[in-house]
């Protein structure tokens, strides 16, 4: 003999029961709540870097942490955008580490270890953004046009442009 089920009959009226309002509620502030989870943990490590530095919070160390953190976060939305179409590429941190030492070496006096071309300063951020532009369009090439694995070919790139 079959069980018989009972199906409740569906609310189509566009109001939520409460229950599912009490869900949503929880579901939300639990959300929020892992959102914040690591500001208590930065607080203590700030107040931590104040007490070891007393220049730790001026205004020059905190504009310097601010410039820094620009590159990698332009970065960042670079590799966001690569993830946003599906693929990723592993080779990013090695073109973020080499394009810049390309631009250096260029500008810089043979004295000082570079190549003493002593190039103009604007013509070394040219060749920077040219060197991220050619790996850049290898990778994705090789890995949208011909169907390379991603993983794959960005990890040798990685090793190929770290040394």
């Amino acid at each position: 003999m079959s069980k018989s089920t009972v199906e409740r009959p569906i609310d189509r009226s566009g109001q939520a029961s409460a229950g599912t309002l009490r869900h949503r509620g929880q579901r939300i502030l639990s959300t929020g709540l892992r959102e914040f989870a690591l500001v208590p943990v930065i607080i203590l490590l700030l107040i931590i870097g104040a007490f070891i530095n007393p220049s730790f919070l001026t205004a020059n160390n905190l504009i310097n942490v601010a410039q820094q953190s620009a590159a990698l976060g332009a970065v960042v939305v670079a590799e966001t955008l690569i993830l946003l179409t599906g693929k990723f590429d592993l080779s990013l941190q090695s073109t973020y580490g080499l394009a810049p030492m390309v631009g250096a070496w260029l500008i810089v006096s043979k004295e000082s270890q570079g190549l003493g071309t002593m190039w103009n300063p604007f013509i070394g951020i040219l060749i920077v953004l040219l060197v991220g532009l050619v790996v850049g369009t290898i990778n994705g090439f090789l890995v949208v046009k011909l169907g390379f694995n991603a993983f794959i070919f960005t990890l040798a790139m990685l090793i190929l442009l770290a040394g």
